[in-house]
């Protein structure tokens, strides 16, 4: 992804000739070198052309053709201009890009769009999660340190709500989980309880691992 107006045809070739010699390191003869196709994600235009998409292929200056060399750089613009030139899918998707953040959870009208919204919202709900496991992390240690039950315990009871927040994600917890959570006071039990509702992909997999 790019972001700063900077040239970025050094940078290019750059990438190019990385790849290349990642290959040959690994014993690859030149002769069998694949098609390298290097791709920037740009977040302004690189060429001032207002075009969604331009591509770069080496060709010989004289006549004009092709110049196979295997090299192939796409410049991908979230601010082009000219969506009747382009696949509709590539328009939507680089006008996600270039979404800001109140507008990025739009119908962009696109099937992959809304995975790549599902993906951020799953990978913003697991940072969030995370966050609130260390904060009660240390907030625990500190009340096993003073010795104040009553703070161990409304700790505890706050990582019970975590572990039915991760699980509601994936259904309605029965009322024998919501029982085994609520009589269960022991931290380390309890932490192994949300490593098994962050890993689980059903709720039928939390119960069958909470048989094993």
């Amino acid at each position: 992804m790019q972001v700063r107006t900077t040239p970025v045809e050094k940078r290019s070739r750059y990438y190019h000739s990385q790849i290349d010699m990642d290959l040959l390191l690994k014993g690859a003869p030149y002769e069998q070198l694949p098609d390298v196709y290097v791709i920037f994600i740009c977040d302004y235009d690189p060429f001032g052309e207002r075009k969604y998409c331009y591509t770069v292929d080496s060709v010989n200056r004289e006549t004009q053709k092709s110049y196979e060399d295997g090299n192939h750089t796409l410049f991908l613009n979230t601010v082009g201009e000219n969506k009747d030139d382009v696949a509709p899918e590539l328009a939507r998707f680089l006008d996600f890009v270039h979404a800001d953040l109140a507008s990025s959870t739009d119908d962009f009208g696109d099937a992959y769009v809304k995975q790549l919204q599902a993906s951020v919202k799953d990978v913003k709900a697991s940072r969030e999660m995370e966050g609130r496991f260390m904060v009660l992390e240390e907030m625990l240690r500190q009340e096993h340190r003073d010795g104040y039950e009553e703070g161990l315990q409304e700790g505890l009871q706050t990582l019970r709500e975590i572990i039915m927040d991760q699980l509601k994600k994936l259904g309605e917890p029965s009322s024998d989980i919501q029982y085994l959570l609520e009589e269960e006071n022991k931290k380390e039990v309890l932490k192994k309880y949300f490593q098994m509702a962050q890993e689980a992909v059903s709720l039928e997999e939390f119960e069958q691992k909470l048989k094993e």
